[in-house]
């Protein structure tokens, strides 16, 4: 995710911090509003531990938080952070080399390369050149969010 936002990191942590006797897991991909690629997810050690103890599967040992956000949803408070708008539409992680091409055009549209871009800033670029949006429309990067227990194929 060469694209992630520290202000999305910080409001993400904020939340868990600022609330821990309500939650144990505070994630901005649950609801997601903010372009795949800024994900952030926080928890307290102890809940990891916690995960660590539940998690039985393949999935769960090597995507930790698929146990606190699927299998053992009841068993760990979560909250979620969402963005002002909706722009799940965009996908800013690099999985694919479609994904690294598009990255690559934001990187030299916008001189990523010398400087930080907030992702406000990246959003309107893109939405400026809607034909490098979907560069990797026939692909998918694995969600689990989208899988059930018993059906996570990681």
């Amino acid at each position: 995710c060469p694209l992630i936002d520290a202000a999305v990191v910080d409001r993400v942590t904020a939340e868990l911090l600022d609330h821990p006797t309500e939650c144990d897991y505070v994630s901005n991909v649950e609801r997601r509003s903010f372009p795949r690629g800024l994900d952030v997810e926080a928890f307290f050690f102890d809940t990891l531990l916690r995960a660590d103890r539940l998690g039985a599967s393949a999935a769960e040992r090597e995507h930790v938080t698929v146990g606190i956000r699927l299998t053992h949803r009841d068993r760990f408070r979560t909250r979620d952070v969402t963005a002002d708008r909706d722009d799940s539409d965009l996908r800013w992680t690099v999985d694919t080399a479609e994904d690294l091409e598009l990255v690559r055009a934001l990187f030299a549209g916008l001189g990523l390369a010398s400087r930080i871009a907030p992702y406000d800033e990246i959003i309107t670029w893109c939405r400026a050149h809607p034909e490098l949006g979907r560069l990797d429309e026939p692909h998918h990067t694995w969600d689990p969010a989208r899988e059930r227990v018993g059906g996570i194929n990681g």
